[in-house]
């Protein structure tokens, strides 16, 4: 039963950016003024506020590097990164207009299921 959870999160990792390790998700203006950790967005000043939108204005980088892992043979992701620039849209208060702001983000994961090692 072990080896087949195992197998079973291999496979999803292998086909989705799902990961069984660390995972990041987090986005910066040029100032640090404004930040979002994994969706949730934050002002400097004032604190979390509300996300209205996210557009992803270009892809900058994109890295990923997979392995096998030794018991399973099985292919999975072992470390993914994709570095954006994106206009995030978001709200102080209710009754006032959508910010706008443009920020730079790093997502992704990285991570080798429990009990499991990669080939060299």
């Amino acid at each position: 039963m072990f080896k087949f959870a195992i197998l079973t999160l291999a496979t999803t990792l292998s086909f989705s950016t799902s990961f069984a390790g660390d995972h990041w998700d987090n986005c910066s203006s040029a100032d640090g003024f404004v930040r979002l950790e994994n969706g949730q967005a934050t002002v400097d000043g004032v604190g979390e506020v509300q996300v209205a939108s996210v557009k992803v204005l270009k892809k900058i980088k994109s890295e990923k590097q997979t392995c096998v892992l030794k018991d399973y043979n099985q292919k999975v992701i072992s470390y993914m990164n994709d570095t954006t620039v994106e206009e995030v849209s978001y709200i102080v208060e209710k009754s006032a207009p959508a910010s706008k702001v443009i920020v730079i983000c790093e997502k992704g994961g990285s991570g080798i299921p429990a009990n499991a090692e990669c080939k060299e």
